[in-house]
């Protein structure tokens, strides 16, 4: 399955760029393609690479789910029902 994992890196590797030129870092489709990128790179054994990766998805991740909150969300409906 090597051939598979170094296929796929090339391929998220060619899509992460795009994705955050077009829907920005902190997309969740975005955070899942560094995801993915990150796991084919640990399934290389490019351990470091992709812990550097993962660290970065679950910043940006733990980011959005702050923001998408219920209580934050509440108040910026209320921001602008006035």
């Amino acid at each position: 399955y090597l051939g598979t994992y170094e296929k796929a890196l090339e391929l998220f590797e060619q899509v992460l760029p795009l994705y955050k030129k077009v829907l920005g870092d902190e997309h969740p489709k975005t955070i899942t393609a560094m995801n993915n990128l990150a796991n084919s790179l640990y399934y290389l054994g490019r351990y470091d690479e992709s812990l550097e990766l993962r660290e970065q998805v679950l910043s940006l991740s733990k980011k959005n789910s702050a923001m998408n909150t219920p209580k934050r969300n509440q108040s910026s409906n209320c921001a602008t029902k006035s």
